[in-house]
C-alpha cells in the first residue's frame, strides 16, 4: 500500500492531476481484468429456508427392510468388455452414465442395462484426455464432461453418440467438479495451492466459473475462515441431488450446501443434539494438524459426513462419532429420521453405500465377486433344503444367475415414509 501511494505521489508531481487520473483508471482496469468478476463468499452465509435434519438416538441394529418400500435391479450388459470399478454414476433422462476410473473410460447404458456406447479416449491427442479424474453431465449442451486434471481441461463428448465435441482449458488446480445449469461449473479446490495461476486472495475451497472456466465466484476462502489449519471438506464431496443439482458436503461443519443461481447456499443443517460439532471447533484447534484426527475423535462430536444423497423423497448419509460409522435415513415429507449402526447384510440389499440417485430411488452397486462370495457362504453353512427360507439367499441367487456379463449389479432402492 505504501508503495502504491508513493507511486501515485510521483505520478502527480511528474504528470499533474490529468496524468494522475489516467494512471488511476489504468490501474483499475488492470486490477479488474486480473480479478475477473469474482464475488467472494456470496450466499454461503444465507441461512434462510435451510431444512434441519434432527438425528435421533442411534440404533445398534436396525432391520432396514422395515423402511424399504421397493427395490429393483439393473444388470449391466457389456459383452466381453467388463467394468473394472465404478468410481461415479450419474443418471439423466433415459441413460445411466458410469465412470470406470480403473480403465480410464466411460460406459453409457439405457435404463434396462444395455450398453449404448463406451468412451475410451485416454491419451495426449487433441480429442483425448490424459486422465479421467471426474465426470459430469452438461445438460445445457447435451454433453458428458470429463475433468482431466493432468492437461487441465474439461473434455466434452456428445451424450447421444459419445463423439468428441470440445475441450475447455482452465488455469487452476481442482480436485473434483460438477456442471451447473446454464453451462457454468463448480470446482472443488480443497487445499491444493493455486500459485502461480491465482493470487493468494482466491485460495478457497470452491470456485464457480462461467462456461469458459473463468472464475466468477469463490466460496469458503481459506484466509477468511482460518480453515487452512485443517481440511474443511471431504475428499470427494460433490454429490448428486435427485432433481439434477449438486450438493457440497463439508467434513467438519453442520451445513450441507447446494448451488442456487450459481451461488453456494446452505440447504440442510445437521442437528446431532449434544454431539453437534460447535461452529468454532476447527478454529479453536491450534496444535499440530496431524493431531487433529485424535483430537476430534476424543471430543465425541458427530461429523465427517459422507455418502450424502438426496432423492425426491429421502436423504441418506453416513457419519462418524467416537470412531464408529453410522447411517441416517431422513424422510423429507415427514421431517423424521432414523439412525443406525452399520451391519453386514445391509451392503447387499439395503443401500448402505449409495453411488447415485434417480427420482425417488437411491442407487447402490454390488460387485459380482461379492455376490458370489455371499451366495457361497449360505450354501456352505445352510442345509440345502433350508436355503429357500432365506430371502437374502434367493435375492443373491437371482442376481448371480441373471448377471451374464459379471459386471457390478445396480440396486435401485426406494424407502417408505418414516413416521
Amino acid at each position: 500500500m505504501k508503495q502504491m501511494l508513493l507511486l501515485l505521489h510521483i505520478c502527480r508531481k511528474v504528470l499533474g492531476y490529468p496524468g494522475l487520473l489516467l494512471f488511476t483508471l489504468i490501474c483499475l482496469v488492470i486490477g479488474c481484468s486480473g480479478r475477473g468478476d469474482q464475488d467472494i463468499t456470496a450466499g454461503e452465509n444465507d441461512f434462510q429456508g435451510v431444512d434441519t435434519i434432527r438425528v435421533p438416538d442411534i440404533h445398534k441394529r436396525l432391520d432396514i427392510s422395515e423402511v424399504l418400500g421397493d427395490y429393483k435391479t439393473v444388470f449391466l450388459k457389456t459383452d466381453s468388455l467388463l467394468i473394472g470399478k465404478i468410481s461415479k454414476l450419474l443418471v439423466t433422462g433415459d441413460k445411466i452414465i458410469i465412470a470406470d476410473r480403473s480403465h480410464d473410460g466411460i460406459f453409457v447404458f439405457d435404463m434396462e442395462g444395455d450398453m449404448l456406447f463406451h468412451i475410451s479416449q485416454s491419451g495426449n491427442g487433441p480429442e483425448e484426455y490424459a486422465r479421467l479424474k471426474d465426470i459430469g453431465i452438461n445438460s445445457h449442451k447435451g454433453v458428458i464432461e470429463i475433468l482431466d486434471n493432468v492437461r487441465r481441461q474439461i473434455v466434452q463428448y456428445d451424450i447421444e453418440t459419445g463423439e468428441f465435441v470440445d475441450a475447455k482449458p482452465y488455469d487452476f488446480w481442482p480436485r473434483f467438479f460438477a456442471p451447473l445449469p446454464g453451462g457454468s461449473r463448480l470446482f472443488h479446490i480443497g487445499h491444493v495451492r493455486q500459485e502461480p495461476f491465482k493470487p493468494d486472495s482466491t485460495q478457497a475451497e470452491v470456485y464457480i466459473t462461467d462456461s469458459l472456466n473463468r472464475i466468477v465466484r469463490v466460496n469458503l476462502p481459506h484466509k477468511a475462515s482460518g480453515l487452512h489449519k485443517i481440511y474443511l471438506m471431504t475428499l470427494q464431496n460433490i454429490y448428486q441431488r435427485g432433481e439434477g443439482g449438486v450438493l457440497l458436503v463439508p467434513m467438519y461443519n453442520n451445513h450441507i450446501y447446494g448451488v442456487e443461481h450459481d451461488r453456494l447456499k446452505p440447504q440442510y443443517y445437521l442437528d446431532f443434539g449434544e454431539k453437534t460439532i460447535p461452529e468454532d471447533f476447527v478454529l479453536n484447534f491450534n496444535r499440530n494438524p496431524n493431531d487433529y484426527g485424535k483430537y476430534f475423535q476424543n471430543s465425541g462430536y458427530a461429523s465427517y459426513i459422507y455418502d450424502f444423497f438426496e432423492s425426491s423423497s429421502h436423504v441418506t448419509f453416513s457419519f462418524m462419532t467416537e470412531g464408529s460409522h453410522h447411517k441416517v435415513i431422513y424422510d423429507k415429507s415427514t421431517a423424521v429420521a432414523v439412525a443406525y449402526t452399520f451391519w453386514g447384510n445391509d451392503q447387499y440389499r439395503f443401500n448402505i453405500l449409495p453411488i447415485g440417485v434417480f427420482g425417488d430411488y437411491h442407487i447402490s452397486q454390488v460387485p459380482f465377486e461379492s455376490l458370489k462370495d455371499r451366495k457361497g457362504f449360505y450354501e456352505l453353512n445352510v442345509p440345502g433344503d433350508s436355503l429357500g427360507n432365506y430371502r437374502e439367499y434367493l435375492f443373491l441367487k437371482e442376481m448371480v444367475e441373471h448377471n451374464e456379463s459379471e459386471n457390478p449389479v445396480l440396486v435401485f432402492s426406494k424407502f417408505r415414509p418414516i413416521e
